[in-house]
C-alpha cells in the first residue's frame, strides 16, 4: 500500500516560505506545502485535495486580512457538503496584537 500524502495548502509565495520554515523549525517532515494562488483557487484546490484517495490529511492556511469570518464560513460550508466521517476539523485563528 502506498504511503498517504500530507499537504498544507497556501495562497501565495510568502505563505509557502513561512509555513515551510515553521515545519522545518518544528522538525515536521513528510508534509508538502502547495501554493495554489488566489482565494477561489485555494478553496477549489482544498476541496480537490480532500477528495484525493491518496491523501491522509490536508490543511489550509487562509490569509484573511479582511473578511476572516466570511472566509471561514465559506470553507466550513464546503466541508459540510462532503462526508465528514473521516475529516477532523480544526480551526485556528491568530489575531495580530
Amino acid at each position: 500500500m502506498k504511503n498517504k500524502k500530507r499537504y498544507i495548502l497556501v495562497g501565495g509565495n510568502d505563505d509557502k516560505v513561512v509555513v515551510k520554515k515553521i515545519l522545518q523549525k518544528c522538525g515536521i517532515r513528510n508534509v508538502s506545502v502547495k501554493k495554489l494562488g488566489d482565494w477561489k483557487k485555494l478553496v477549489q484546490g482544498f476541496m480537490s485535495y480532500l477528495k484525493g484517495s491518496d491523501v491522509e490529511c490536508v490543511g489550509v492556511v487562509i490569509d484573511a486580512d479582511r473578511n476572516l469570518e466570511s472566509r471561514w464560513q465559506a470553507i466550513r460550508g464546503k466541508l459540510i457538503g462532503v462526508s465528514l466521517e473521516s475529516i477532523k476539523l480544526i480551526s485556528l485563528t491568530v489575531a495580530e496584537q
